[in-house]
């Protein structure tokens, strides 16, 4: 018994020194755990890489990109198309006239916006930009769901393309939101570790 109870003492984690040293440093009789500081402090693991904001924004960019080649409207208007019926009503072309040419209109805009504006918001944009932008995007979306709850006589023409463009928004503020929270994180993490080098 009296073997036994040594080798569980000498084993215990917070008994044994070269344990006790590699995951803690002793700061003002704080223990502060460095091993694994990245679980605890927000650095970026191989699990927080597969779920980044930054990942979620390249999928928003991705689904929108893929909205321009493939039909929106059925049968066979892709979204660059589309996006031209949209300009209309500020540029015209002859025998072709928009049905609903300010929804329309503000609807090419949004799509401006997000061409233009997210990635300046990802890459140049404070944090406070970003949660801007990224309300900016649930408007948006709701905006353009409306081809979709409140004109049911175009429901029914609607495509693939449509929903990837509708959905690119919400993806995009989730993304938005995940980065300017980021900005946060990233914040802590450095006043936690100037504390504990202190």
């Amino acid at each position: 018994m009296g073997a036994g109870y040594s080798v569980t003492r000498e084993l215990h984690p917070l008994k044994s020194s070269a344990f006790h040293g590699a995951l803690f440093r002793q700061s003002d009789n704080k223990p502060v755990l460095v091993g694994h500081r990245s679980l605890i402090v927000g650095f970026p693991t191989v699990a927080n890489r597969l779920r980044s904001p930054h990942l979620i924004v390249g999928c928003a960019w991705a689904m929108h990109a893929i909205s321009w080649f493939v039909p929106v409207v059925k049968p066979d208007y892709p979204g660059y198309i589309a996006f031209r019926l949209a300009l209309l009503p500020i540029w015209p072309s002859a025998g072709i006239h928009a049905d609903y040419p300010v929804l329309a209109l503000a609807g090419a805009l949004t799509t401006i916006l997000f061409i233009i504006g997210s990635p300046w918001a990802v890459w140049r944009g404070s944090r406070s930009m970003r949660k801007a932008s990224a309300w900016v995007a649930i408007a948006a979306f709701v905006f353009k769901g409306h081809w979709y709850f409140f004109y049911f006589s175009e429901r029914k023409g609607l495509s693939v393309g449509y929903f990837l463009w509708w959905f690119s928004f919400i993806l995009l503020a989730v993304g938005l939101f995940g980065l300017s929270s980021n900005g946060e994180i990233s914040q802590c993490s450095h006043v936690t570790e100037d504390e504990a080098g202190g």
